[in-house]
């Protein structure tokens, strides 16, 4: 055995014996009960008193409260049920013993007891033991009559107060690093454990990791069946907090780590998902499914190598899952290895035809390399296999207008709508395409949809404002380039289309401003040298004007063909603007 180990085993029983030992001492003075809670609350209450609405200036008689909670509940007890009407207590402690809210306050005539419930549970926190005189004027002490498996095994005694609480006679503090340790002692010296202090059935339901685990599930599935943000949040919430309960119950629970991980991720929490999958890995090296959901939490943060590695390991481990494939193929095509991802889908869909993700993806991958037409075959696929696939429409909708099939792209993205009305990338993918065909009109009301619904989707301010420059509205077009400078104001481009705008309005000078800004911002920017050595012409400063059509051309512009794009001839430039282009521009600006 290392000795460090050796040495720190000696010193946590040594702290251990000193807590059993304080106890001990604090009981000699007097006849006490105890009671041990894994956090240290600021009342010792009942759980009756806790339900209570505690209003300032205002009294709640929780003894009257208890008398009607009684009263209803005899009228439940049926013939068959072993309760004594006459015996409140014992009616009382079976309430207590389910879970019901009562006046009663849990102590034990065992100290080793409640040293255990106050380690049991919340190890980031400190516990305590609270130890109370047997009698006092200010409570009672209570006992049933009738005798209850779990209440004898933790030789328990009830405290009932007509205020709801008592004040501690003494308290022992219990360090959260001290828990385990005690707990460990307790077991093998002792013999006091979940197993002997939890030895009925309902002892289990209330303490097993498993029910935890089933609760966190349901509130998973209640998240997906969320119809809010705000819902979808708290159930998540309330799923982690389920499995956060099942490892404190049972810390080598590996279902309980990946099924957090998978929640975590699901908040977009991925470093605290990673660190569950790692856990869960560490307790269970063989299971491929947990790889494969740490890959796709590193995917989640943009480490596609990582998830690559990770989805590697899952495939060594089972080779038929089709799931694993599709997922590297991803990742590959986050990483621009296209050819490898293609390869992946082709494995994924040879294992399940039916799967409709690897065609969909697959489809993606061709559209990002270009292949319009492949991207459209997989997609066609991938719809046939879920007609609910809105993903796949929209990208079969780009396939088309990068194909040049206006018609067709629109039909797609007006079954997004249908699908989705609230999607905003739907409106204004449609209002792309309209703009590829020339009609800005039905452009610009699509952009405005989409930013209806997402007003920070900057790309369609910037499109709607380059329709409305189409459109000879240059005001409105000036005040969308603004709006995309607000959003994001190192957007090089933005500043460029905006100086563009003032440049068709004949504002120069607020043309030239903003290509300074574009060039700040984006010293390679050739286009903005470009636009800004036309702007210089309409003021006369030829030296300017020359340094930049230089510096464009330089950067691979062809400068005449930006030229004649606006203007004719250098003649019509002269004529329309009453100035002379010296030759040496001239000569610049010449398709000769």
């Amino acid at each position: 055995m290392n000795p460090s180990n050796t040495s720190n085993t000696q010193n946590n029983l040594h702290r251990v014996l000193g807590k059993i030992t304080e106890i001990a001492e604090k009981s000699v003075n007097g006849a006490y009960i105890y009671r041990g809670e894994a956090e240290c609350y600021e009342n010792v209450s009942s759980t009756l008193y806790r339900e209570c609405p505690h209003i300032e200036g205002v009294h709640f008689d929780v003894a009257s409260f208890q008398k009607t909670i009684l009263e209803e509940a005899r009228g439940y007890i049926g013939e068959t049920d072993d309760i004594d009407e006459t015996d409140d207590i014992g009616i009382l402690t079976e309430l207590q013993h389910f879970g019901g809210k009562t006046n009663l306050i849990d102590f034990t005539e065992d100290y080793l007891i409640a040293l255990f419930f106050a380690c049991d549970g919340s190890h980031e926190d400190c516990g305590r033991v609270i130890l109370l005189k047997r009698e006092s004027e200010d409570y009672k002490v209570k006992k049933p009559r009738r005798t209850i498996d779990r209440v004898e095994s933790q030789k328990s005694i009830f405290v009932e107060s007509p205020t709801g609480f008592v004040k501690p006679d003494s308290v022992v503090t219990i360090p959260k690093e001290l828990k385990q340790p005690i707990l460990n002692h307790l077991q093998k010296c002792h013999r006091i454990s979940i197993a002997t202090i939890y030895n009925d059935l309902h002892g289990f339901i209330r303490r097993s990791a498993y029910i935890e685990l089933v609760k966190g599930l349901s509130c998973e599935v209640k998240s997906d069946e969320a119809k809010t943000s705000k819902e979808k949040h708290e159930h998540y919430e309330n799923a982690v907090r389920h499995y956060t309960e099942a490892l404190k119950l049972k810390p080598s629970f590996v279902s309980a780590y990946t099924n957090r991980g998978n929640v975590y991720a699901k908040k977009d929490e991925f470093d605290k998902a990673i660190e569950d999958f790692n856990k869960a890995i560490a307790l269970d090296s063989e299971d491929a499914s947990i790889y494969t959901n740490r890959g796709i939490a590193y995917m989640g943060k943009g480490d596609f190598a990582a998830a690559i590695a990770d989805y590697d390991k899952a495939i060594d481990l089972n080779p038929f899952l089709a799931e694993v494939y599709t997922n590297r193929g991803i990742a590959y095509t986050g990483k621009g290895d296209f050819a490898a991802a293609i390869a992946d889908y082709d494995k994924a869909i040879d294992l399940n035809p039916e799967n409709a993700n690897a065609y969909y993806n697959r489809g993606s991958t061709y559209g990002k390399k270009g292949d319009f037409a492949a991207a459209i075959a997989n997609y066609d696929r991938a719809i046939d296999l879920n007609p609910g696939l809105v993903e796949a429409y929209s990208n079969r909708g780009i396939a088309y207008t990068g194909k040049g099939d206006f018609a067709t792209a629109v039909a797609d993205f007006t079954k997004v709508i249908d699908l989705n009305p609230e999607d905003a990338n739907a409106y204004y993918n449609c209002g792309n395409t309209y703009a590829n065909k020339g009609d800005f009109a039905a452009a610009i009301v699509d952009f405005t949809k989409a930013i209806d619904l997402n007003p920070g989707l900057v790309e369609a301010y910037s499109d709607r404002g380059v329709a409305y420059v189409k459109k000879g509205d240059f005001a409105a077009a000036i005040a969308d380039f603004t709006k995309v400078i607000d959003l994001n104001p190192e957007d090089a481009g933005a500043y460029d289309k905006r100086g563009v705008a003032y440049h068709s309005k004949g504002d120069f000078a607020a043309a030239i401003a903003d290509y300074d800004r574009a060039i700040a911002s984006d010293p390679e920017d050739a286009k903005a040298y470009s636009n800004r050595g036309v702007a210089w012409l309409h003021l006369g400063e030829w030296e300017k004007a020359k340094a930049d059509f230089s510096a464009a051309r330089d950067m691979g512009v062809d400068i005449p063909a930006v030229f004649y794009l606006n203007y004719d001839s250098i003649e019509n430039f002269e004529a329309k603007h009453g100035m002379k282009v010296p030759e040496d521009i001239a000569v610049l600006l010449s398709r000769d």
